[in-house]
């Protein structure tokens, strides 16, 4: 009986031809990865606004507001920026990824610890941590 699977229907190349597609091995980081793979952490942010009027003794026009607006109060790191550019070996020989932020034992890769450099899918930006701007305003 003939193999009928996606693989088969591509790897069935005679032996002088070349085989177009093939499956990928062990510790592969090829295509076979989920739907959204490298979409990014959820971004949970909390923005902050205090304000309080005092009116100017003398005068009802004139007031003076202090306003104070707090920027992501939850201090959370939310991650925006991925090394997307993957490069892999030639396909003839064993087509791996070359720059991979993990060694083949599970450790970090020494030369990739840097975002200027950093190995395929690691983070290279965050947005701000919290930031808290104050205003005094005369209002009339």
């Amino acid at each position: 009986m003939a193999d009928d699977s996606f693989a088969a229907r591509f790897n069935d190349a005679g032996a002088d031809e070349q085989v177009l597609f093939s499956e990928l091995g062990y510790n592969s980081l090829g295509l076979e990865s989920g739907r959204n793979y490298m979409r990014g952490c959820m971004n949970r942010n909390i923005d902050m606004s205090i304000v309080r009027r005092i009116r100017v003794p003398g005068g009802e026009k004139y007031q003076v507001e202090l306003r104070a607006d707090v920027f992501n109060a939850g201090n959370w790191v939310v991650i925006n920026g991925r090394s997307t550019g993957a490069q892999f070996a030639s396909p003839a020989t064993n087509g791996t990824l070359i720059n991979n932020q993990y060694n083949a034992d599970g450790s970090l890769n020494a030369g990739r610890l840097q975002p200027r450099n950093a190995g395929f899918g690691a983070a290279t930006s965050a947005q701000n941590l919290r930031t808290i701007q104050l205003q005094l305003r005369l209002r009339f």
